[in-house]
């Protein structure tokens, strides 16, 4: 049987598209950590037409939909448009950074990305009460095969579409570079950090340079170790040393060689992985490295995916 264009798969996935959105309870956090971050050159990555987007109003929000995304804002039907090519956008670039295998398979199901007005209004539909992060992401797996995944975000906190949206969209990414895998969470996050903004980065790296010279970091196989967010006095700490040992590790081989890094780890043990793939002497050596790399004089600069990206403004009004 042949196999179905493009236009006709989109055609049948907007036959069905569900009616209403629906609050998601006790979804668990992936944290947002801080970040250096990757450039690729977009000469890599081709020109690609426009994605198909159609538009619609539901319930008080405003709802594009894609082959792989359904966006949901309370700021027009332009706004919902643009995010949704935007989510498009940076779906091509992390697929070809990260070397997903497949990219141009729709996702089945789509991503959903809800863009609330509010913290309030962003917590409730997380159904954490007082949650002070911008982003969050949720992705269910039936063993290796994705059954949800949705974004939820605040468009009332600065720079929403160029840190907290492309980085949650790198974990959904991830998770199929990844499928059905628990990814360790100094590499998880050190990877999603690699999207957000050069400012952020600035910000993020001058706090690990603060928290070097005051010597409140973690050992390598104390951060390696560490599966849930540290308590508060220790996280500028574990997100400083969880972006600098993975952009340092990037710096050296490569994006898709840091992936192949992270399989390899789950067959042995991570010391053992960097001296097969990396020809690092173990955690050990990696230690003394990247310290090195990470205290010296120079700048910690490093350029990011997020070159050419523009931020979207959405209304902070909120839907019924």
């Amino acid at each position: 049987m042949a196999r179905p264009s493009l236009w006709q798969r989109w055609e049948d996935y907007l036959s069905l598209r569900t009616e209403g959105m629906p609050s998601v309870n006790s979804i668990g956090k992936i944290s947002r950590f801080w970040v250096i971050a990757l450039w690729i050159p977009s000469s890599l990555l081709g020109e690609e037409p426009s994605p198909a987007v159609a538009v619609s109003q539901r319930g008080g929000w405003c709802v594009a939909e894609t082959v792989n995304f359904r966006c949901w804002t309370c700021g027009g039907l332009s706004k919902a448009r643009e995010l949704a090519i935007a989510c498009e956008s940076w779906r091509t670039r992390l697929c070809a950074a990260w070397d997903v295998e497949n990219p141009d398979r729709p996702w089945s199901p789509r991503c959903d990305v809800v863009v609330h007005g509010s913290q309030a209004a962003y917590c409730t539909a997380l159904g954490r009460r007082g949650d002070a992060s911008v982003g969050s992401t949720r992705i269910q797996f039936d063993g290796e095969r994705v059954v949800q995944r949705r974004i939820d975000l605040r468009c009332d906190a600065d720079g929403w579409s160029v840190d907290a949206l492309p980085h949650e969209l790198t974990h959904v990414v991830l998770a199929a570079r990844f499928p059905g895998r628990q990814l360790p969470p100094w590499a998880d996050e050190g990877m999603a950090m690699l999207s957000e903004s050069s400012a952020k980065r600035q910000i993020r790296l001058a706090n690990l340079r603060q928290n070097l010279q005051q010597q409140a970091g973690f050992s390598l196989p104390e951060l390696m170790a560490v599966r849930q967010l540290p308590p508060a006095h220790r996280r500028d700490a574990f997100y400083g040393q969880s972006l600098a040992v993975t952009a340092w590790l990037i710096d050296r081989a490569g994006p898709q060689e840091f992936a192949r890094l992270l399989e390899a780890a789950e067959g042995t043990t991570f010391d053992e992985a960097l001296r097969r793939q990396f020809h690092i002497a173990g955690v050990e050596g990696l230690e003394q490295e990247w310290r090195r790399w990470a205290t010296s004089p120079a700048p910690l600069v490093v350029g990011g995916l997020d070159e050419g990206a523009g931020a979207i403004e959405v209304a902070s009004t909120e839907a019924d």
